[in-house]
């Protein structure tokens, strides 16, 4: 199954999605409780708290791999940068050293 963020352009959906149409909209609130219960992993989005999904959704393109079925879930969020944050030489948040690249 497919989530991905509502902002996802039409280039990345066939970047990581190929030819796949089938995709469910991300909403702002939710956490992977509500994916896992979308999925069918799990009855509820409270069950799927109770089992430990009670956390954010992850940045960037992710599978989880789930269930005794072992049932994927692709996710694709865009990574949100602070674009003011980073310098021309060490990022400011991450401490990355940019100097090399």
């Amino acid at each position: 199954m497919n989530f991905i963020d509502k902002n996802t352009t039409e280039s990345d959906k066939k970047l990581f999605f190929g030819d796949d149409e089938d995709f469910t909209i991300i909403e702002e609130h939710w956490i992977m409780a509500h994916l896992m219960s979308m999925a069918g992993i799990f009855p509820s989005v409270s069950q799927a708290r109770k089992n430990g999904w009670n956390k954010p959704i992850p940045e960037g393109f992710n599978i989880h791999t789930v269930g005794k079925k072992r049932k994927q879930i692709f996710t694709f969020i865009e990574k949100k940068l602070d674009r003011n944050s980073c310098s021309r030489y060490t990022c400011n948040c991450c401490g990355t050293d940019n100097s090399k690249l």
